[in-house]
């Protein structure tokens, strides 16, 4: 069920300390919470680095969604 951006489109910037991803498309990243092959620490995750510690211009890009007794399959 779940899907999330890989860590390697995302970095840091240096002066700011916001996360700043080298990726386009706008992204849905979505986790069920019974997930046992993406875990819940993985959407937590996506969440800080793509709500909480965005940069602001990407603010809106890249929403993440948890869905409560969700399995993978």
């Amino acid at each position: 069920m779940s899907s999330a951006i890989l860590r390697k489109h995302r970095s840091l910037d240096k002066d700011q300390g916001t996360t700043l991803f080298d990726y386009e498309t706008p992204t849905l990243t979505l986790g069920g919470s019974k997930d046992g092959l993406m875990r819940v620490t993985r959407i937590a995750e996506s969440y800080y680095h793509q709500h909480e510690n965005i940069d602001p211009t990407q603010a809106t890009l890249f929403p993440v969604e948890m869905l409560e007794g969700v399995a993978h399959y």
